[in-house]
């Protein structure tokens, strides 16, 4: 058909196999789409051998295997997802410039040069070096640095600055002003300054050794601190502050120092000094001897003496804080007033003798620090030890002799003034009112009654002289001895009746915690070896009962346990024990269940024949599994029912045997 002319017409287009040719009643062609947007749409890979000429190329990605291209010529820009050109040069026509945009971290064969610019913020940009910078210099050690070495330990021939603001400069700096601490500055040749001053805020102080032997001046000389050593020729004009040496010559202001003149010096020292008054703000008085004399009528110390006073008359009265004392000490203050003595051991000693102080004969002594934190009041005498209390004038609210505990404030005993006497009580009620326990361990007389509120114990024998009288039911106090002999026609308990040891019916010395032997015991309940009972005999543990009657007076019956709950048989009445054993030591002895008539050492004859209608006229034995068998103790005579093999077994003495 190929040399058949054809000519096709297609109104509304064409299509072919749905979507793999469409073309539009517009003029569209889609290969690929059925919507063709483009003259030519192709939705997939296209091949072109052979020329393709195009007035413009658009294409996200331009990838070429093989591109030859003689002559490109561009517009304003390539517009692409990415452009690629494995090698070549780009450059600018005539004096264009190619700009780049974006990160340039991979492009290579940058020039070196390590300026960077940086806006700041600040209106304007600036550019910094983000390394070393070096003038004249292809290797510089310093953040900016002209010649040099590369070796700062030994550098020379050049300037160098580092970041922190040092300079070394090798050369000769040459500066018309310098600012700044030249506390480190060095080889300066004064004769080499020309002008200027130095303050005197800076002149150096100068030591002793570097002062010339003679100071002479044509001023005065003032010194605050005053003058130490000799002082040679004569003194003209006042001398104010301290002088410590010898004065050779002749003071001026001394030649007026005659008669009675006062004198204002704030220090006097002197050998004697004789003055009918004398004011001052310090005395002190020193020398070899042992003893140094003050001669005056009356000595003052403060305004009027309001500090302290001593009047050296015959009485010689010493007032603190009163110019007039009339004691032979007084001490007047508006306030608390405190006396303190200090020492290894401290005292303050009362003594009634003209001629001294006799500690063994007659005085007396506030002591502290004898022994280690100890307060001691001593009478050394032979005489009373009194306290008085409202020895003043009569009158109302007497107080009372208190003793307190400084940590906690507590007063552990009071004496009040009307002679009663309370421990552990504040305000007591009685001649004698003891809060808490006491012991007395002598004799103890009471001349009236003694009334106890609570227990009684007596550990030893209560004896009384006169008449012991008790109420005719003690019900409601305890007595409680540990030794001694206490007989007592009736005791009714209401509650509880505790003895400690053991208790004897009928006999004195009894030897069991419950000795009645010879008589007769009578219970409701009793309970062996547990608290509490809930049946006629509850037995707890092993029990040996020789004949035991509940609710009886006796086991006349001839049987070792009697029950009678209002009956004379046990079918009313049960004994049961929890973890307890029943054991009848005698081997005459027999155990008859049903009958009070046993026939051998074991009557079950008549067990349960009346027990609900005779149903449970049988015995139990043991009932055991294999595996519980197993585990079993193994004695002759043994037996047991095994719920495996539904057969009663008995142990022969080699082996469990079932019964035929």
């Amino acid at each position: 058909m190929a040399n058949i002319r054809k000519q096709f017409n297609f109104r509304n287009g064409v299509q072919v196999d749905d979507d793999n040719l469409v073309v539009s009643p517009t003029g569209l062609v889609g290969i690929g789409t059925t919507v063709p947007t483009e003259v030519l749409d192709v939705r997939g890979t296209a091949k072109v051998v052979g020329l393709v000429t195009a007035s413009e190329i658009y294409t996200p990605l331009l990838n070429a295997t093989n591109l030859s291209i003689t002559s490109l010529t561009l517009g304003d820009s390539i517009i692409g997802g990415g452009v690629s050109i494995r090698s070549g040069i780009i450059t600018a026509s005539g004096s264009g410039v190619v700009t780049y945009y974006g990160d340039g971290g991979s492009l290579l064969n940058l020039p070196t040069s390590q300026w960077l610019d940086v806006d700041a913020g600040l209106g304007f940009t600036s550019i910094y070096a983000i390394g070393n910078v070096g003038v004249a210099t292809n290797d510089p050690r310093y953040s900016l640095q002209i010649g040099g070495f590369n070796n700062i330990a030994a550098f020379v021939n050049g300037v160098g600055i580092d970041s922190t603001g040092n300079i070394v400069a090798t050369g000769i700096v040459t500066a018309g002003k310098f600012v700044g601490v030249g506390s480190d500055l060095t080889g300066i040749n004064a004769s080499n300054i020309a002008y200027g001053t130095i303050s005197n805020d800076r002149i150096p102080t100068l030591l002793n050794s570097k002062l010339p032997s003679n100071i002479s001046v044509s001023g005065i000389i003032t010194a605050t601190g005053g003058f130490i050593g000799t002082v040679a020729g004569n003194l003209y004009g006042n001398l104010v502050g301290n002088v410590t040496g010898n004065l050779i010559g002749i003071a001026t202001f001394a030649r007026f120092l005659t008669g009675n003149p006062d004198i204002t010096v704030t220090d006097v020292t002197a050998d004697d000094i004789t003055s009918t008054t004398l004011t001052t703000q310090q005395l002190t008085v020193t020398g070899s001897s042992s003893q140094q004399t003050i001669n005056a009528s009356k000595i003052e110390v403060g305004t009027s003496g309001t500090y302290f006073s001593v009047v050296t008359d015959d009485d010689g009265r010493i007032g603190i804080g009163s110019t007039t004392p009339t004691q032979a000490l007084q001490i007047i203050k508006n306030g608390d007033v405190s006396i303190e003595i200090v020492g290894t051991e401290s005292s303050l000693i009362l003594a009634e003798e003209l001629s001294g102080i006799t500690l063994s004969s007659g005085a007396g002594s506030l002591r502290y620090g004898n022994s280690n934190k100890t307060f001691d009041l001593i009478n050394y005498g032979s005489g009373n030890f009194n306290n008085y209390l409202h020895f003043g004038t009569s009158g109302i609210d007497t107080g009372r002799f208190a003793w307190v505990y400084g940590q906690t404030f507590s007063e552990l005993m009071s004496l009040t003034y009307d002679g009663k006497f309370g421990i552990g009580k504040t305000n007591p009620d009685n001649t004698l009112h003891v809060v808490g326990t006491s012991t007395v361990t002598g004799a103890a007389y009471f001349g009236s009654n003694a009334e106890f509120s609570g227990n009684v114990t007596i550990n030893g024998d209560l004896i009384a002289n006169g008449s012991l009288t008790f109420p005719s039911t003690i019900n409601e106090a305890n007595l409680n001895t540990t030794s001694g002999l206490s007989t007592f026609s009736s005791i009714k308990a209401i509650g509880s009746l505790t003895v400690a040891d053991s208790v004897g019916i009928g006999t004195t010395v009894p030897t069991a915690n419950l000795d009645a032997r010879d008589q007769i015991a009578l219970f409701g309940t009793v309970g062996i070896g547990t608290t509490y009972s809930d049946q006629n005999l509850k037995v707890d543990g092993s029990t040996l009962l020789q004949s035991v009657a509940i609710g009886n007076t006796s086991a006349d019956d001839g049987s070792g346990v009697s029950v009678y709950g209002g009956a004379t048989t046990l079918s009313s009445n049960s004994i049961s024990g929890i973890n307890s054993s029943v054991v009848i030591l005698d081997d005459t002895c027999a155990v008859g269940v049903g009958t009070t008539q046993y026939r051998s050492a074991a009557d079950f004859g008549s067990a349960g024949s009346n027990h609900f209608g005779g149903i449970g006229a049988f015995m139990i034995v043991p009932i055991v599994s294999n595996i519980q068998r197993i585990g079993l103790s193994t004695y002759e005579g043994a037996i047991v029912f095994n719920k495996t093999s539904k057969k009663f077994q008995g142990y022969t003495g080699i082996a469990w045997t079932d019964f035929n």
